[in-house]
């Protein structure tokens, strides 16, 4: 495990330049009371129209299949976590798909309206292990997108059981 985690953080040194926007500053996260909290503002956003919308403190103009982000996670010892997505999705754009790569197992679904761009909902998407060391976990378009795929403000990672302690959802 050790050997791959070293693979992965030797991989993702040589990333492709990622977009540089205002109020979006890249930057590894840690474990903090066993959870990861994967915010907007934190993450390396890569593609076509994707961009950082200020007002909202979310990842938007997701229009490509290629358009994704990134955050480079480091645990110093494996956990297992249940995994939540703040996000608003207007009714025109809901049903694309999505996947998450870099957790054990891969999570894909679809997305589901919120009711509106500036409506956000908290929603469980599933439980993923993560292994100790430096890692990286994906947020993506699975698919041909119709309209853009949801604003993505933040994906929350907390012990099984547990919810996240959100600021503002």
């Amino acid at each position: 495990r050790q050997d791959m985690a070293d693979l992965l953080a030797y991989l993702t040194a040589h990333d492709p330049p990622h977009k540089k926007l205002a109020g979006n500053d890249p930057a590894v996260i840690a474990v903090s009371d066993n959870a990861l909290t994967l915010p907007a503002t934190r993450c390396f956003v890569f593609g076509g129209d994707i961009l950082f919308e200020p007002e909202f403190q979310n990842i938007g103009y997701w229009h490509g299949e290629r358009d994704h982000v990134v955050w480079k996670v480091k645990l110093d010892t494996p956990a297992t976590f249940d995994v939540y997505l703040d996000y608003a999705c207007d009714p025109g754009s809901a049903g694309n798909p999505f996947a998450i790569d870099g957790v054990e197992p891969a999570l894909r679904g679809t997305i589901a309206s919120t009711g509106g761009w500036n409506q956000y909902q908290l929603v469980k998407l599933g439980t993923v292990k993560l292994p100790a060391g430096a890692g990286r976990i994906t947020f993506r378009p699975d698919g041909p997108l119709r309209g853009a795929l949801l604003d993505l403000r933040t994906l929350y990672l907390v012990p099984v059981g547990a919810r996240p302690k959100v600021a503002s959802a």
